[in-house]
């Protein structure tokens, strides 16, 4: 019986893509923020700017570049990064679980750094 309403509750909670899309553009925002710190910069207007300029594109992008598996008790987001296919997000009881910011700001900047090698 317990596990009956655990899968209902699972089923009629499962997140879909908007609030994959959010999560990971809420990554995205954590992500830039620490670019910036990284470089040095401060708490300036422009930073802020940029910011939200950044979130705007990151909506864009994430939009057009994620895709969300749903398993009916669970659903698992996906974005295409350099020709592969990577796990950024799963949702479970009407929550979404991103990987953590460092592994996406590393994952970004590997993938810039070879970009520059080439």
């Amino acid at each position: 019986m317990v596990i009956a309403v655990l899968a209902l509750g699972m089923l009629f909670t499962c997140p879909g893509r908007e609030k994959h899309v959010v999560a990971i553009q809420n990554l995205a925002t954590s992500v830039v923020n620490k670019a910036s710190n990284e470089s040095g910069e401060g708490d300036s207007l422009g930073d802020n700017l940029f910011t939200y300029f950044m979130s705007g594109i990151s909506r864009f992008m994430i939009e057009q570049k994620l895709y969300v598996e749903d398993y009916y008790f669970y659903s698992i987001g996906k974005i295409d990064f350099d020709g592969k296919s990577e796990m950024v997000s799963v949702g479970v009881f009407g929550r979404v679980f991103t990987i953590d910011s460092e592994t996406a700001y590393q994952k970004i900047k590997d993938k810039f750094e070879k970009e520059e090698l080439n």
